[in-house]
Parts: C-alpha cells; sequence; structure tokens
C-alpha cells in the first residue's frame, strides 16, 4: 500500500509500492449488443456507425467488438469516456501489456457525420505521428453505434496535478527544463509533419510514474467545426461539442482567443506559458488570458535562476504578438537550454515533493488532495470527491490531520 508522509518539512509517497490493484474483470457471453444494421458508407467513402437510438455507456466486463474486454473507467470529459480494456486478442502475453485505453465518443458526436470525419482526420493525424513524447493512438473503430478509438494506456497524472500539489513552489530548474524540453521536441515533430496542437496546457502534458512525459489529445482539441468556442478550464466538466477550437484560455495566445486556427507559434506561446509557471510557481499574466494581459500591458518578472539570455529566450515565446514569437519551436526550445544539462526526469513521486520554508495548512491540505489524486493513478475516481474538495479548500486542519485522511482515502482507494 501507499505510503504518504505528510509534516511541516516534506510531503513524499512511497515510490516502490502499486499506485492502484483493478480488481478483474469476468466479460458476460456477446459483450455488447451492436445497435442498428450494418455502416454504411456516405458520399465521400467514410463509414460511419449506425445511427443509436439511446446513449449506452459500456459497462465493466462487456466486451466491444469481441475483442476489448473493459476493466475500468478512467474518466468523462466533453468527447466521450475513457476506459481501461483487456486486448483478449493477445491473451498469450503478460496481461499488464494487453491493457489499452479506449476512448468511447459520446452519442452527440456520433449523430454528427461532419464531426465524426473530422475526428477521424484528426485521428488518422495523430496515429501518423511516432514521437516517444507523444501518446500513441491506434484503431478507430465502432461496436454497433458505439464509436471508439485505442490508444497506449498510461500510469502517472498529468502536469497540471503536480503543478496543483506543489501550489506556488516551482519545479527544480532541471526538471522544469526536461519537461519543456520533452514537449518542445514532440511539438516540433508534428510541426515538421504539418499538424498543430492548438492547446498546450499542463492538462494535456502526462508524467507517467516512471519519469516520461507525453503530449495528450493532439489535433482533437482544434479544427473540428462551427464557430470558436473556448472553454474555462481543460479536461473537466462537459465541453461543448460545436466548436472549431476548443483551448484553454490561460494558455492560449491573443490570436487563438480572437478565434484564428491555431500556428506553430500559438503552441510556442502555450509551452512558453507552460514552462513559466513550471519555473516560478506562477502564471506569466497572474492568471490573466493574454488578451487580458495586452489590454492591461502586463509584463512576465523574469524568473530565478534563468540567465539574462534564457530570460530574452523565454519572453520572446511570451510576446503577445504571434510575428515576434519564435516560428520554429524545436530551435527555440534549444536556444533556451542552451548552456543547461537536460536531465531526465526522476520518479513522478519525487515531483511532488515540496521542501519550503514554511507551510500554511492550506497548502498542506492543497498539496495532499493532489497526492491522493496521484495515487488514484490517474483514473476516472468519483467516490471520494467531496471529501478531496473539503482537503483541498479547509483552511484550520493541521498537517496531522490532513495525514490521517489521506492516509485512510488512499487505504480505501487500494483496498
Amino acid at each position: 500500500m501507499a505510503c504518504i508522509c505528510v509534516d511541516a518539512s516534506a510531503i513524499d509517497i512511497d515510490c516502490t509500492a502499486p499506485l492502484l490493484t483493478v480488481p478483474p474483470a469476468v466479460a458476460p457471453s456477446g459483450g455488447l449488443k451492436p445497435i442498428g444494421g450494418p455502416p454504411r458508407p456516405d458520399a465521400t467513402g467514410f463509414e460511419a456507425p449506425p445511427a443509436v437510438a439511446a446513449e449506452r455507456c459500456p459497462a465493466v466486463g462487456d466486451t466491444l467488438r469481441g475483442r476489448y474486454r473493459v476493466v475500468a473507467v478512467i474518466g468523462r470529459g466533453g468527447m466521450g469516456t475513457i476506459f481501461e480494456v483487456d486486448d483478449l486478442y493477445l491473451s498469450g502475453i503478460a496481461a499488464s501489456d494487453r491493457r489499452l485505453a479506449v476512448k468511447m465518443l459520446r452519442n452527440e458526436v456520433i449523430r454528427r457525420p461532419d464531426l465524426l470525419r473530422e475526428l477521424l482526420a484528426e485521428f488518422l493525424n495523430s496515429r501518423s505521428l511516432s514521437h516517444p513524447n507523444i501518446l500513441r493512438v491506434h484503431d478507430f473503430d465502432h461496436d454497433g453505434g458505439q464509436a471508439f478509438f485505442t490508444m497506449e494506456l498510461l500510469h502517472g497524472t498529468s502536469l497540471g496535478n503536480v503543478i496543483s500539489g506543489r501550489g506556488t513552489t516551482p519545479l527544480a530548474l532541471d526538471h522544469a527544463r526536461a519537461i519543456v524540453h520533452a514537449v518542445g521536441m514532440a511539438l516540433a515533430h508534428a510541426h515538421s509533419r504539418g499538424i498543430v496542437h492548438g492547446d498546450i496546457t499542463p492538462q494535456n502534458i502526462f508524467l507517467t510514474r516512471d519519469g516520461d512525459v507525453r503530449i495528450l489529445d493532439f489535433g482533437a482539441s482544434r479544427r473540428l467545426v462551427g464557430e470558436p468556442a473556448i472553454t474555462d478550464e481543460a479536461g473537466t466538466g462537459e465541453a461543448p461539442i460545436q466548436p472549431r477550437l476548443m483551448a484553454t484560455q490561460r494558455y492560449a495566445s491573443c490570436e487563438v482567443l480572437e478565434g484564428r486556427t491555431a500556428e506553430i507559434t500559438d503552441d510556442v506561446f502555450g509551452l512558453a506559458s507552460v514552462g513559466y509557471e513550471l519555473f516560478t510557481g506562477k502564471h506569466p499574466f497572474g492568471n490573466r488570458t493574454a488578451v487580458e494581459a495586452r489590454a492591461d500591458e502586463r509584463k512576465p518578472v523574469r524568473p530565478r535562476g534563468l540567465s539574462a539570455r534564457q530570460w530574452r529566450i523565454l519572453r520572446r515565446g511570451l510576446d503577445l504578438r504571434h510575428d515576434r514569437r519564435p516560428s520554429e519551436i524545436g530551435r527555440w526550445v534549444r536556444r533556451l537550454n542552451s548552456g543547461s544539462a537536460v536531465r531526465s526526469l526522476p520518479m513522478l513521486c519525487d515531483l511532488f515533493t515540496v521542501r519550503p520554508a514554511r507551510r500554511g495548512p492550506r497548502t498542506v491540505a492543497a498539496a495532499a488532495a493532489a497526492l491522493l489524486l496521484f495515487a488514484a493513478g490517474g483514473y476516472g475516481w468519483h467516490g471520494h470527491q467531496a471529501s478531496l474538495q473539503s482537503l483541498a479548500t479547509t483552511t484550520r486542519a493541521d498537517a496531522a490531520a490532513v495525514l490521517v485522511t489521506v492516509q485512510d482515502h488512499v487505504r480505501a482507494l487500494l483496498e
């Protein structure tokens, strides 16, 4: 069982213990029952799944396409639900190597052939990318009226959770540089193939528990259909399903916020904003959007630990005018890290370890809540949400009380 220790000087978690043990599921005979007739290609040759009368979310134990047995629900978002599945075609290998993630699309998407075709095109773009820091996607398929695609299963948490868990304490410079370098090189790979992400945020950067970095949602957040729409938080709640562009306000450039198609310089701005937050523990414009910062003529201040030259390079990436930002992200990242060795990341739990001189109970509680989410292994977990919210907002609980509460929830989660 994971051990979490919270006191006035350190936050730590046992890296050697398993984060989550998922009980084996037993597949019922027959799996999901297909709904509707066989798929029919449209005028463009695209084969859409059959029409659906009512939405049916697969349950643990169901089998998709006679192949993917649902083991657990990982999370729910605006476009669909993500499941952990067991690939039954690979029965001769270790169970851990058979596990994949499946993203099941919502009915609102399936009923829109134009949106579904665009998502398929974006999926094909994503599948064409082969880089160690980009989430790997595999197949696009359907079971009856349920459209889904498969991708690699990751164990860890988002960079957003790490930032939240550390409060305003920045990452060690070596670790921050390593993340910026990994994301930058992955984006450079995509840009070389004509693909722009358009929504680089801490929530779309995933850190595995072994210290690897992945960019998520490549292409799924941009160039869909309809008028521009901006969501206020990435990865939470039910996002609208009509946008030509969906981006996160606090990390989006002025041009993206004003409805223009995302370009390479917009990915540079997003990564520069994330990098600044890693270097300082604070958003470059005080949580204001780029448009608000431009109106207020707000300027970011130089992060401690960066040389004058590095700060000039980072500041160029944060420029609110797209024609002043670098147009080649790989070169920009290499210049930013020039003169500093880019080290590999440590185990994920080490990134949660914070040792500031003094800590308030609110900071301890927020960090403990983030650690509890990390202990859940990044899975969609709703049973303890109320207690998590209480942990994150309490101002009077002392560190000992927080420790007891966190340990109780972790024990309940892992049993």
